[in-house]
């Protein structure tokens, strides 16, 4: 079940230019048929479902006629990803909603003249984002949004490449109980809540802190422009 899914994504993405150039074509061929399947089933969606119900496939014959065990079985399997699915939902919603708001052109204007400031200013953004709606995917793309247009029209002085790790260390901060990571986590790994918010929390939040000083640094010294 877990190969299912990352095979025909991949096929998709390797046959890409060849699914495209096939759409286009007035001829039929044979390996057509191929690519048709290969572009359906390799939506990432459908593929996600095939593998699911592959798995489920073999939780039927595993249990070999046990209703109640595979209803146990799958109504666990339900109530661990629904309420993953169900938070990493309302924090793309909340992401997106930031994202149409005219924060970016205030935050331009409160950092004008302090180019290094960028640096620090993106991680906590990010930092903030991910902190209140929990997806470090979310929190990334959200504060890459809010500062992509100052990032382009100010000289900064060094890459733009070190707002971007500033980014993805500000999204190691602070993993609690809204990220669907920390869930997988402590189910995994059978802790609970407040163990793995003492260790795994923690952890990380040292690792985007250490990161920030090391981009800063490193903006300073190798610009690379």
């Amino acid at each position: 079940p877990i190969l299912i899914p990352i095979g025909l994504i991949t096929l998709r993405a390797i046959f890409g230019e060849a699914i495209e150039a096939s759409k286009t074509s007035s001829q039929f061929q044979v390996s057509q048929i191929f690519l048709g399947f290969i572009d359906f089933f390799g939506e990432k969606n459908l593929a996600l479902i095939g593998g699911a119900v592959a798995g489920l496939i073999m939780l039927i014959f595993q249990k070999k006629g046990d209703k109640d065990a595979l209803y146990t079985s799958v109504q666990n399997a339900l109530m661990s990803a629904g309420v993953i699915i169900l938070i990493t939902s309302a924090g793309g919603a909340f992401g997106a909603m930031l994202q149409q708001t005219s924060i970016s052109e205030r935050i331009g204007e409160l950092t004008q003249g302090y180019q290094m400031a960028l640096i620090p200013l993106a991680f906590l953004i990010t930092a903030v984002v991910r902190t209140a709606q929990g997806s470090a995917t979310v929190a990334m793309i959200t504060a890459s949004g809010i500062l992509a247009g100052m990032a382009t029209t100010m000289s900064l002085g060094y890459h733009q490449l070190y707002i971007g790790l500033a980014i993805a260390c500000g999204s190691k901060l602070i993993p609690w109980m809204n990220d669907s990571g920390f869930w997988i986590v402590c189910k995994m790994s059978n802790l609970t809540e407040k163990e793995l918010l003492k260790t795994f929390s923690p952890m990380l939040t040292l690792m985007g802190i250490a990161g920030l000083f090391v981009t800063m640094i490193a903006a300073k010294i190798f610009p690379l422009i």
